[in-house]
């Protein structure tokens, strides 16, 4: 027999969407369902099933609605499908979902795999930062954004340079004919020059680019720039250094939605991160005194006093208004554990005494952040207590699994043989394609193209001699050039725009987004054919263990529901 796939059994935690979308929600698709209203409270809350007499709450079912329909939760070791449309959702897949790890966490629990210790510290460390994240929630959920602070952040985004480049082939090319501009030489000439002398290409015309069209690198030089001026080297690619000089600067006369809404996130997360710091300071100041002296003197890395000997030192190194103080020996094991590789091995490179204040930081942040949390009543909420439950749960159900049915699936070679002969196209290797392009910005042109070389017009010929073609260099511009390549990598618009192509044709592809329309010649189609067994056999193995292990639950969860009644309240017809 084979041994099983190592898997860690997981689940993703979510978060509420709000309560209005979520009856929403509820609303589309679910023909016949029980009203929310007319659901039974048990324990004091709405429950949409029970198991054991404990409920499953209207609010677990919001969130795993929530998340189903993001496409974002699978059980553990399922292979999740696409995300269903609205009207669509498996609202009862849902709820069964729901019940069975129901069901295996009240079997796991009599069975004490709740009270193992690794359960428990897990437990605490996440209720700890639950309550932090709960308490820093709290202090920005009202804080919004003026269209005024996010009109510079938007111009940033929509701002479209006109500029002309050059690309040398050698940094030091580059790196002189920069020093020449800067000592009082015209771009124009100075780039122009390096052209004639075969040192660089350069654009005959200048042409207008987004920000969000420009490399990184490129994107925060050019936001800094004014028409007129030239940049430092850059160096993009294998080997292209670039001088460019600004000539224009332009905005859209109309505001564009899209750029508007990242420009109003990102503008709204950090108005955010900057009040949680500002908030975060004002307690720290408020709550703790360090011994600054005291800190500065600790050193982790000398033989004298040693760690072993910090380890017990219970001088006060941080005072702690409404709480136990900080001392020596707690930062001292709390670097223990930062290294838990081994702290021999962190002093000996040097590296203890550099993280001796973050961690010290990283302490205080927790423990101040913690009080106020317990001080305002959060871990008495529902979202808490949910949040919290949801974790534990999935904890536990994962034990079980592991501990409990994953050790009795098996895996022979002759199903693995098996399984592969069945679904051999399944294994089928990545199917390769070789194709040439050429670049235009104007749609027009590039029809215009096509119909030339349907005509018989040669591709070499054309792609010297037609107008409005982009600059081979150009940022962000799809290259192919004959190189053989992996269809399954390209982008997806890519793919669907060469199905059921064929060698000697051409296609259109066109990026809207990028305002660039490719004609691409099909050079060469490649059928690489089924990859051999023994290459895919890990990858059957893990496809078939996923099965057992599903057929596993289900008989676990069937037998489980004879010990344990379900009584299922919200239904669809």
């Amino acid at each position: 027999m084979l041994t099983p796939p190592n898997h860690t059994f997981t689940f993703r935690l979510f978060r509420s969407c709000s309560t209005a979308a979520l009856i929403a929600m509820l609303a589309i698709g679910m023909a016949g369902a029980v009203s929310v209203e007319n659901l039974p409270s048990i324990k004091g809350e709405k429950a949409v099933a029970a198991v054991g007499g404990n409920p499953i709450t209207l609010a677990e079912f919001k969130r795993a609605l929530a998340t189903s329909h993001a496409g974002a939760m699978s059980a553990p070791r399922r292979k999740s499908e696409d995300p269903p449309l609205p009207g669509q959702i498996d609202y009862a897949g849902i709820i069964k979902r729901l019940v069975d790890i129901r069901l295996i966490v009240l079997e796991a629990t009599n069975m004490g795999l709740n009270q193992l210790p690794e359960i428990g510290n897990a437990v605490d460390v996440f209720s700890r930062n639950t309550l932090i994240e709960l308490l820093l929630e709290q202090h920005v959920e009202d804080i919004g954004v003026e269209d005024a602070e996010v009109k510079p952040a938007y111009l940033q985004r929509a701002r479209e340079s006109k500029f002309r480049s050059a690309v040398f082939k050698k940094k030091e090319d580059a790196v002189r004919v920069e020093t020449e501009i800067r000592d009082g030489t015209d771009f124009g000439t100075a780039v122009s020059k390096a052209d004639q002398d075969g040192l660089a290409e350069v654009e005959a015309q200048g042409r207008f680019m987004k920000n969000v069209d420009l490399t990184p690198a490129v994107a925060q030089i050019v936001a800094r720039m004014e028409p007129g001026d030239v940049s430092p080297v850059v160096t993009v690619g294998l080997g292209k250094h670039i001088l460019f000089q600004i000539e224009e600067i332009r905005y859209p006369e109309q505001i564009d939605p899209q750029p508007w809404r990242n420009a109003q996130n990102q503008v709204l997360t950090q108005k955010k991160l900057k009040a949680t710091r500002d908030y975060y300071e004002g307690l720290r100041k408020k709550y703790a005194k360090i011994d600054q002296p005291l800190l500065e003197s600790l050193d982790y890395e000398s033989a004298s006093p040693g760690f072993e000997k910090l380890r017990r030192d219970k001088r006060t190194l941080v005072e702690l208004k409404g709480l136990d103080p900080i001392t020596v020996a707690d930062l001292t094991g709390a670097l223990d554990q930062k290294f838990f590789h081994g702290v021999d091995q962190a002093i000996a490179s040097k590296r203890v005494n550099s993280a001796k204040t973050e961690e010290l930081e990283r302490m205080l942040h927790n423990r101040i952040l913690k009080k106020v949390a317990l001080d305002k009543g959060l871990d008495r909420t529902k979202e808490y207590g949910l949040r919290v439950r949801e974790y534990e749960e999935a904890l536990i159900f994962g034990m079980f699994i592991e501990k409990v049915i994953t050790p009795g699936i098996q895996l022979d070679m002759k199903e693995l043989q098996q399984y592969y002969d069945d679904h051999r196209e399944r294994f089928a290797a990545p199917k390769m394609i070789r194709m040439r392009s050429l670049a235009f910005r104007q749609k027009s042109q590039a029809l215009d193209a096509i119909d030339k070389l349907t005509a018989g017009t040669d591709f070499d010929w054309l792609a010297a001699n037609a107008e409005g073609q982009m600059a081979p260099g150009a940022e962000g511009l799809l290259r192919f050039d004959g190189r053989l390549l992996t269809q399954q990598g390209l982008p997806e618009g890519l793919r669907k725009t060469l199905a059921g192509s064929a060698t000697g044709g051409y296609r259109l592809f066109s990026n809207e987004e990028r305002g660039v329309h490719y004609v691409l010649r099909i050079e060469q189609l490649v059928d690489t054919g089924v990859r051999p067994f023994s290459e895919v056999q890990k990858e059957v193995a893990e496809i078939v263990f996923d099965q057992k292990l599903k057929a596993a639950i289900d008989t676990w969860t069937d037998q489980l529901s004879r010990h344990y009644p379900v009584e299922v309240y919200l239904t669809t017809d």
